[in-house]
């Protein structure tokens, strides 16, 4: 006779209006469900927070992170329609992301490690490759500062030149390399120190993020679209923590 699981047999109880469990039926409740695992790629739905260039929940986290890439978010649009009203020049970002198993792998060796998370991309048929990095969280915070700072003294002053600003902040953290030239973490100081009235010592960072300023536009523009979606990589990973089929993907089969 076919032994009918807790499930079924709780709808078909529930059905006649008699619900009435056994002891194996509760022990067979206890046990878990045999997993076959595999390997390979998976496609997961982008988290909301990583849709909205990943960092969005500042006050539900407290990561500098978040507030960093809620203020891109937000001006995104304003860049966008700046340039280029009709958004035609524009790729879409994706709602789902393609994750591999050599880009799992290597998010979970870096938990362990306690290095820095990193991928490698591509663009103009192989013509222009490169690393990207993930940033640290004092990294996150010393671009706020930067940036609001130079709000406050007027230096940016329109919505485009924030996006603009930021986006260079953003590739100077985050480039590890390029072409093979290598790229340095931010240099510190990472903010403005200051020793007296006449001693004050700006962010050390601050010329790797002219050198982006200084490079064609189309470029830098071609580039910033992979980091963001490096950003959607690895906030939809960092979001899936608690997700077992995630991590390990497979197909139940019940025991």
């Amino acid at each position: 006779m076919k032994k009918v699981g807790l499930n079924e047999k709780l709808q078909q109880d529930l059905e006649r209006g008699n619900v009435n469990l056994s002891s194996a039926d509760v022990a067979d409740f206890g046990k878990s469900e045999a997993r076959e695992e595999t390997k390979g790629d998976i496609v997961a739905p982008v988290p909301k927070e990583a849709e909205n260039d990943t960092m969005i929940n500042k006050a539900a986290s407290g990561e500098p992170g978040q507030e960093l890439n809620e203020n891109v978010r937000r001006t995104a649009e304003d860049e966008k329609a700046a340039r280029d009203p009709s958004g035609s020049c524009y790729a879409a970002l994706p709602e789902a992301i393609t994750l591999t198993q050599r880009e799992r792998d290597a998010f979970l060796d870096t938990l362990i490690s306690g290095d820095r998370f990193t991928l490698p991309f591509t663009i103009f048929n192989d013509r222009v490759t490169g690393t990207f990095r993930c940033r640290s969280q004092k990294e996150s915070q010393a671009i706020i500062t930067q940036v609001n700072r130079e709000c406050r003294e007027e230096k940016v002053t329109s919505p485009l030149d924030y996006s603009t600003r930021l986006r260079n902040m953003l590739l100077a953290a985050q480039v590890a390399e390029l072409n093979g030239d290598a790229f340095p973490p931010l240099k510190e100081p990472l903010v403005r120190t200051v020793e007296g009235e006449d001693k004050i010592t700006p962010a050390g960072w601050l010329e790797q993020v002219a050198l982006w300023e200084s490079k064609n536009e189309g470029l830098v523009s071609a580039i910033y679209h992979e980091l963001q979606l490096f950003e959607r990589k690895y906030w939809t990973m960092v979001n899936n923590a608690n997700d077992q089929d995630f991590w390990n993907p497979a197909g139940s089969t019940s025991v």
